[in-house]
């Protein structure tokens, strides 16, 4: 019936069959280990590249700058605006005072004027 020698021959077998799957989980175990040292440090650059820089603006800064930016540029174009409409009113009334000077010069003031002997 029960054979104490089979028994221990089945008993040290179990025990092999235990080490040696003991052996090749430990063996897997290292070997994802060594594989997954190299991802790691994929994930750890690819964390640090994924982060914004620090002078760079996050996006709400940017637009703000943009806005800002924006606003500066209308008040600068208004301002060349006005600017050259005066320019343009003060080269008209330069035209106009230039012709009248040539009217007053080329007039001939003896005949529109009598003189008097008291002088």
């Amino acid at each position: 019936m029960c054979n104490p020698v089979e028994d221990i021959n089945l008993m040290k077998r179990v025990a092999v069959l235990m080490e040696e799957s003991v052996r090749s989980r430990q063996e897997e175990v290292e070997q994802m280990r060594s594989e997954l040292k190299p991802l790691t440090s994929k994930l750890v650059s690819a964390r640090q590249s994924s982060q914004r820089p620090p002078n760079v603006p996050s996006p709400a800064a940017h637009a703000q700058t943009i806005s800002k930016l924006d606003a500066k540029r209308f008040k600068l174009v208004k301002s060349i605006e006005e600017g050259e409409g005066a320019l343009n009113e003060k080269e008209a009334e330069y035209r106009r005072l230039k012709a009248e000077l040539k009217e007053l010069e080329e007039k001939d003031v003896t005949n529109d004027v009598e003189l008097d002997g008291t002088a």
